[in-house]
């Protein structure tokens, strides 16, 4: 059965937010502890990821990108599996790590386990989850996976950037996702304030990218709502083939029709 993502709305200020998330990300990184992090007692994990762990994270996703970050090392079976990853997260770093445990495994003080969850932004404010579960340790100034496991985490909300493009200008699908955004934005022709009413959907289209990355399987609802409309337009679902898929970030078409929402609009200012 199809996965449903939930309703969202088309709003600038949650755009803004990506957007800011990604552009707060972090310039610089520090390098290999030089000590684990003490154990601490059950339930009661620190507020930020002890150094070694965020370390081990840096680690994680570097191999993955295909540069793995100075001080790092991997053990066959770790290298092994952050190597068959499908998708390498490239220009992607971590916005947001949630550690989930933190603990040395039985009879190795001088290792550590950890798993936790990731956020991972790009500049353009596409967004990721990964979930992780590793185990390290020191050995000779590196800081050496013996373990990585990861998987992706799927949000049941996502944020949408709309563009209006004329219809006559629709661009065919583009070869990446990097491609197809940078096209819209030349082609964008939304007005300052927003689409604040609907006679411009005659002559322009919706072109709208899914920010977050979706499952597979997922059903995305989309309530349009367009300010000073006292109701919402069509609602427009994008199930497998009406969109594009780039490693999940979808982008869609959306012809809405402007009489129908004119006939909305009159609906609603009746009965209120």
């Amino acid at each position: 059965m199809p996965r449903s993502v939930s309703r969202f709305a088309l709003t600038p200020r949650a755009l803004a937010a990506c957007v800011l998330l990604a552009a707060l990300l972090p310039a610089g990184c520090a390098g290999v502890p030089s000590a684990l992090a003490p154990v601490p007692a059950a339930q009661h994990l620190p507020a930020r990821p002890p150094d070694d762990a965020a370390f081990a994270v840096r680690a994680l996703l570097g191999r993955i990108q295909g540069a793995a970050p100075r001080g790092a090392g991997y053990a066959p079976e770790a290298a092994a599996a952050l190597d068959r990853q499908p998708f390498a997260y490239p220009g992607f770093r971590v916005a947001a790590h949630s550690l989930l445990r933190y603990a040395a495994p039985p009879g190795a003080p001088q290792s550590r386990t950890a798993s936790g969850r990731l956020v991972l932004a790009d500049a353009h404010g596409r967004v990721a989850g990964l979930a992780y579960d590793v185990a390290y340790h020191l050995a000779d100034g590196a800081l050496v996976l013996d373990r990585a496991l990861t998987a992706p985490v799927y949000r049941r909300a996502a944020t949408v950037r709309a563009f209006l493009v004329p219809k006559d200008r629709l661009p065919p699908p583009a070869p990446t996702w990097e491609e197809a955004y940078a096209t819209a934005g030349r082609l964008d022709a939304m007005p300052p304030g927003g689409l604040r009413t609907p006679h411009l959907l005659g002559t322009h289209a919706l072109l709208l990218f899914v920010m977050e990355r979706l499952h597979p399987e997922a059903d995305l609802h989309l309530d349009i709502p367009i300010p000073e409309v006292a109701v919402p337009l069509d609602q427009v679902r994008l199930r497998a083939g009406a969109y594009a898929d780039y490693d999940g970030w979808r982008v869609a078409v959306v012809v809405l029709s402007p009489g129908l929402t004119a006939r909305a609009a009159a609906d609603g200012g009746r009965k209120g």
